[in-house]
């Protein structure tokens, strides 16, 4: 992956974060981004969009 400047990423904190314990996701054309809201300057996970919407219709499901 191309390096990205994640301070100029539109960076959304997770609506399933509580407390301390937050995630935060930026969508680029074909990815998802995380990244611990915490540590913002730390590593960030990849993930394709497809992956990324897998992971989010299944946490979904889970609530339902």
């Amino acid at each position: 992956m191309a390096d990205v400047e994640s301070e100029h990423l539109n960076w959304r904190i997770s609506s399933k974060s509580s407390g301390s314990n937050c995630v935060e996701v930026a969508l680029l054309p074909g990815l998802a981004l995380v990244r611990d809201s915490n540590n913002r300057s730390g590593a960030m996970l990849t993930v394709s969009s497809s992956g990324w919407h897998d992971f989010i219709d299944c946490i979904r499901s889970e609530d339902q």
